[in-house]
């Protein structure tokens, strides 16, 4: 049997590395994003986002950390079923909110539409993918 030590060890080494591969991907997207648009884009781009950012509040973000450091610790203790059940209960809420949101914002995007133009209609409908 190990150790506390060990497990802690453990645990916070896999967390910080999932982190740490998490930070990377959003350079690489934000990169990617700034090479590709115009400013007026990217200005409409920031926007949009601005707009998910405050629906994403519906998704609860702060539990992502409650479930990943119960993973963790988990996976320390080497309790597999238990760490594969809260994977499965988390994802299928986040799974169930997100379908709800995304159907919100993309049919959504017609009444934008005909308040503030087509052209933020469309980066509404994009952005509505990142919810599922």
């Amino acid at each position: 049997m190990e150790n506390l030590e060990s497990k802690i060890i453990k645990g916070g080494a896999w967390l910080t590395f999932s982190n740490f591969l998490a930070k990377i991907l959003g350079i690489g997207t934000t990169l990617l994003t700034l090479s590709i648009l115009s400013v007026f884009q990217y200005g409409l781009y920031k926007l949009v986002l601005a707009a998910f950012g405050m629906m994403g509040a519906f998704r609860l973000g702060g539990l992502d950390s409650l479930v990943w450091a119960d993973a963790a610790r988990m996976r320390g203790d080497g309790k597999y079923a238990g760490l594969w059940r809260i994977f499965w209960e988390f994802s299928i809420f986040q799974l169930v909110v997100g379908t709800i949101l995304f159907l919100v914002s993309f049919f959504g995007a017609t009444f934008i539409e005909s308040s503030f133009g087509a052209s933020i209609g469309g980066y509404v409908r994009i952005i509505s993918f990142l919810f599922l």
